[in-house]
């Protein structure tokens, strides 16, 4: 649900409100999550996806309110593909 709605170049206020209640769960359960060894090459892949379409928009200069959070989502996908990596102490 979070990819399709990433992807969505120009998203209704309302599916803003649930790509930011989606994040801000994925965002608290991220301490609890148990990910084997090929999950961190899927997080950081994905991460790179949506950095690389934020980054399309922002070079293009048409950056909005939606860049940034498209944005902000690639860094927690990064932050989750380093949690894999490091634990809980990194």
């Amino acid at each position: 649900m979070l990819r399709q709605g990433l992807s969505l170049q120009d998203r209704a206020p309302q599916i803003d409100g649930v790509l930011g209640a989606l994040l801000a769960k994925l965002e608290k359960d991220k301490p609890t999550l148990e990910l084997g060894p090929g999950d961190r090459q899927a997080c950081e892949t994905f991460a790179f996806g949506v950095f690389g379409r934020a980054d399309k928009v922002d070079r293009a200069g048409r950056a909005d309110r939606t860049t940034a959070m498209t944005f902000y989502a690639a860094s927690i996908f990064f932050e989750a593909g380093h949690f894999c990596l490091h634990g809980a102490a990194a």
